[in-house]
């Protein structure tokens, strides 16, 4: 219940973000707008996520690479980096499976905020290399605790096995694109993306 309460949260902020820049003057685009912003977060693959265990952890990473976007975007206010930075921690100790949600709600609130293809593109190379850096912190992290306590967890951090899984991302983007890795029927996932 928690972890839903929390996504719908995630859904306001988003909501939220997308009228500072977008006029709704009629009801129907409000209305809209909320069907999107909510169909952003509870998709057809974040649904099934609610059935694991950790799964107030996963809504509690996306409500903070949102938070983090906004703070790396739209908020450019004292210290901004800092703030972005540290909800980007939260997010990624969190959940790390939810980072992409970082990447794309920072597309997307540049793409709103901005008319200058510079400056998207200036917002977005700020958002990648905090999500870099972010990202071997906690490996680093994970790494320490791991030697610290003696575990062992069968993951990899040498470079050549962080390329290979990056490759192998790549390699399979196609088929759960086009083919949905065989969940739904063919093209589903981006009729999906299409409607939204």
């Amino acid at each position: 219940v928690l972890a839903i309460l929390i996504s719908c949260i995630a859904v306001v902020v988003i909501k939220n973000e997308v009228e500072k820049y977008k006029q709704l003057n009629n009801k129907i685009a409000q209305v809209f707008l909320i069907i999107v912003s909510f169909f952003t977060i509870f998709n057809f693959m974040y649904i099934e996520n609610m059935y694991f265990q950790d799964c107030l952890a996963m809504a509690f990473s996306i409500l903070f690479y949102i938070l983090s976007a906004k703070w790396c975007i739209v908020e450019k206010g004292k210290h901004y980096l800092l703030k972005s930075g540290f909800l980007m921690l939260l997010a990624i100790f969190c959940y790390q499976g939810t980072i992409s949600c970082f990447f794309i709600t920072a597309l997307v609130f540049s793409i709103l905020k901005e008319s200058n293809w510079k400056n998207i593109f200036k917002n977005m190379l700020i958002s990648i290399v905090i999500g870099i850096f972010s990202i071997f912190i906690n490996l680093i992290f994970v790494a320490i605790i791991e030697n610290a306590l003696h575990l062992e967890q069968g993951r990899g951090f040498a470079p050549n096995e962080l390329l290979g899984n990056i490759l192998y991302i790549f390699e399979k983007c196609t088929d759960v694109l086009l083919y949905t890795g065989n969940l739904y029927h063919s093209h589903f996932f981006i009729i999906f993306l299409l409607l939204i």
